[in-house]
């Protein structure tokens, strides 16, 4: 019973020492083997990344500190890696040297830090100013400030079609977009809102006109008739004088006279285009004319009529043939007018009658002519 219990001891002391519990069954033999056993290093197996990484957050360069659409590589050095690793627990027997393994194998973890890295596209954007967006100018209001119609109507020939030309200004609005572009995504955006220009320019008008210039020249004028002034003056004498003209008969007289005239002359232009003839002034001329005048008088010379006839009978007749001075019988259209006269004349009733021309033997022409 004593040496059980020694046994025991020596056990619970082996005990002690390890610091671990074992539960030790010695047969009581008589070849009893004593063994010190002692815990040594376990065997470690390689730690083991659990799963991904995590809660990392301090990914270097930042995305937005690199141009957009670069690839580059980022890397964080906060990362947690949580890791396993087996552990196998030993023991060696002090006495024989030998190693044991004790125990199962048990799973030890742990979380690290690590430095990770990543793939990363850039996001900086670099954003640049570029020409902005422009609606069409709009006419506002009416045009204003015309200048004047060129050429004027007045210095164009009348009648021909030109065309005039001006000028005018005009009130324009517009919108204007402010715009930036991304310097490799070429990305464009708007900057700001809408902002409204205005603007004034110059529109050119032109039309169709006819010219009115009139180009007046000088032309032949027209005149009045030539109207008498007052009454003749500085007469010559009547011509042929009445004396020239026998008596019972009218003697063309003529004689000449200054004669005073005024007209109106009326001064005329005409237009060289269109034919248009106008009045200008008008003026009065004077002249003095020659006029011949006429008249009819009574003549005054006498004149001698010779007639023959035998019936009624007319006639200086001598009844015998005698001297034809003696005792002849004298007849003026069948009017006896006298006989037993010894002359060749006689007078009666305001005439001279005369014996004419002989016709026969004893017969003559009476003449007769007033006195």
């Amino acid at each position: 019973m004593k040496k059980n219990i020694l046994i025991t001891l020596a056990a619970l002391s082996v005990l002690s020492q390890s610091h671990s519990e074992f539960s030790v069954k010695i047969p009581i033999t008589d070849n009893i083997k004593f063994y010190k056993w002692t815990e040594i290093t376990p065997i470690f197996g390689d730690w083991i990344n659990q799963n991904n990484s995590y809660d990392c957050t301090n990914w270097h360069p930042s995305t937005s500190t690199v141009e957009i659409g670069k690839s580059f590589i980022q890397t964080a050095n906060d990362c947690k890696q949580q890791q396993t690793r087996t552990v196998q627990n030993r023991k060696i027997d002090e006495i024989s040297g030998k190693i044991d393994n004790y125990g199962s194998p048990y799973i030890e973890s742990r979380t690290i830090n690590i430095t990770e890295t990543r793939n990363a596209i850039g996001e900086l954007e670099n954003w640049q100013s570029i020409s902005p967006e422009y609606s069409s100018w709009i006419n506002i209001d009416a045009l204003y400030n015309c200048s004047t119609w060129t050429p004027l109507t007045s210095d164009i020939t009348i009648g021909q079609e030109f065309t005039q030309n001006r000028n005018c200004l005009q009130n324009q609005t517009r919108t204007r977009q402010d715009r930036e572009q991304e310097s490799t995504t070429k990305e464009i955006r708007n900057s700001g809102g809408l902002i409204t220009e205005s603007n004034i320019i110059t529109v050119p008008q032109s039309q169709s006109s006819i010219g009115t210039k009139e180009t007046w020249v000088a032309i032949t004028p027209t005149e009045s008739a030539w109207t008498n002034s007052g009454s003749p003056t500085g007469c010559s004498a009547w011509t042929p004088d009445a004396s020239t003209g026998n008596v019972g008969t009218m003697v063309n007289q003529s004689r000449t006279c200054s004669q005073a005239q005024t007209r109106t002359r009326q001064n005329r232009e005409q237009e060289t285009t269109t034919g248009a003839i106008r009045n200008t002034t008008t003026s009065t001329e004077t002249t003095t004319v020659t006029v011949t005048q006429n008249q009819q008088v009574s003549g005054t010379k006498p004149v001698t009529e010779c007639i023959y006839s035998a019936k009624p009978q007319s006639g200086w007749f001598y009844p015998t043939p005698m001297d034809p001075f003696d005792n002849p019988y004298v007849y003026w259209n069948g009017t006896f007018l006298k006989n037993n006269i010894s002359t060749t004349s006689f007078t009666s009733g305001g005439y001279l009658y005369t014996r004419g021309a002989q016709v026969y033997t004893y017969q003559y022409e009476i003449c007769r002519k007033k006195v």
